[in-house]
């Protein structure tokens, strides 16, 4: 079987699928439209690479240096994107093309027009980018209806499918899961001594800083834990857009001893982190299945989460965490003081979501899905 996966970001989920497509030894074709070279250490052997920023990287510069020229190289870049995928497409004979974030690299398969056509939602780009208004759901039902099959993280995001367009062809739901392997509880304590966070009660964020991840909420309800439970600490794992906007809040409210940005964590880094801390923390306004959840879960802690149907997939108020309203700061704050104080109930959660893991989000399971879709659209 021969699959070209096309994505616009290949950051850690495409690296999750292409892992496996190595390790399954599938024929893969690997097609990048990021801006942004990738890292040869960030490759598999046995699959085929072809970057557009490779192949263009004058225009890769120019569309990072400005928002002026970002309006008129777009369209060029999607057109070169567009054909330097056709060429690959023509010259690899696939059987099944791969492809999603919906709006842009779904659009771009729906184009190319080939058959079977597998779409992979990514989450925000059905769950938020079709309610901008009747135009943009449009938009996303033309391309949904180009596709033979759909597979998507969570139930939630199969449900707005539906909503937008009527859909016959094969639609499956697999969380993408965790190495379960990796993303365990074991005992160390190399980040508490480093940081000095002996006897205190660690709070963990691993979300970037970009606007949909609400990390703002967080601090604001940080900030008024701190003052009922000074020793509660919080560690910002990421980075992005407003760093330096959360910089300044922790300087502007005295937080310099409480709160640290450590900025990106390299994937194979996170478990350390995540064993090193008490309570996981997610303050996102959308999300399908969050991995960042499931690891946090996988290494034993309990986690408060905001008020959004894909982490109510997960999250049972008050048996395995907390659930807070979305945006609100205050209940996010009483939310976390809750498990701050209580040991046992801490202790009693992490036992309950390294459980759930084990059964619900092993990826070596859940890869099974997709490769009973490819089974059926390779046979078809």
């Amino acid at each position: 079987m021969r699959v070209c996966y096309i994505s616009n970001s290949f950051k850690e989920h495409d690296h999750k699928f292409l892992s496996k497509f190595s390790e399954k030894n599938i024929s893969t074709f690997a097609i990048s439209m990021s801006k942004t070279i990738l890292s040869e250490d960030y490759k598999f052997d046995n699959i085929h690479y072809f970057e557009l920023s490779a192949y263009y990287p004058k225009l890769s510069k120019q569309l990072l240096s400005s928002s002026f020229l970002k309006l008129f190289l777009y369209p060029l870049w999607f057109f070169l994107a567009y054909r330097l995928s056709v060429q690959i497409i023509n010259k690899s004979k696939p059987d099944i093309l791969h492809g999603g974030y919906v709006p842009i690299v779904g659009f771009l398969c729906s184009i190319i027009n080939f058959r079977p056509f597998l779409l992979m939602p990514w989450g925000s780009d059905i769950l938020i980018f079709p309610d901008k208004s009747f135009l943009h759901n449009l938009f996303i039902n033309k391309i949904i209806s180009k596709s033979d099959a759909i597979v998507c993280d969570a139930e939630v995001v199969k449900k707005k499918i539906l909503e937008i367009c009527p859909y016959d062809n094969p639609l499956e739901v697999f969380p993408w899961g965790i190495d379960l392997s990796k993303f365990k509880k074991y005992n160390d304590e190399s980040i508490i001594r480093k940081y000095s966070l002996q006897k205190s009660v660690v709070i963990i964020s691993t979300r970037n800083h970009e606007k949909i991840y609400g990390i703002e909420i967080l601090l604001e309800a940080f900030s008024i834990l701190n003052k009922k439970s000074p020793s509660a600490k919080l560690l910002l794992l990421g980075s992005g857009s407003l760093t330096d906007n959360y910089l300044e809040f922790i300087k502007k409210d005295n937080l310099e001893d409480s709160v640290k940005i450590i900025g990106r964590v390299p994937n194979l880094d996170l478990p350390i982190f995540l064993n090193n801390s008490d309570i996981y923390v997610s303050t996102s306004f959308s999300d399908g299945t969050s991995v960042s959840l499931l690891e946090g879960m996988a290494c034993g802690l309990p986690v408060v989460v905001s008020d959004i149907p894909s982490n109510n997939e997960w999250i049972n108020n008050g048996e395995n965490g907390f659930i807070f309203s979305k945006g609100n700061s205050k209940d996010l704050s009483k939310k976390l003081l809750h498990l701050v104080k209580d040991r046992k109930l801490r202790l009693k959660q992490s036992k309950i979501n390294q459980n759930i893991t084990s059964f619900r989000a092993d990826w070596d399971k859940n890869f099974t899905t997709l490769q009973k879709v490819y089974n059926l659209l390779y046979n078809n």
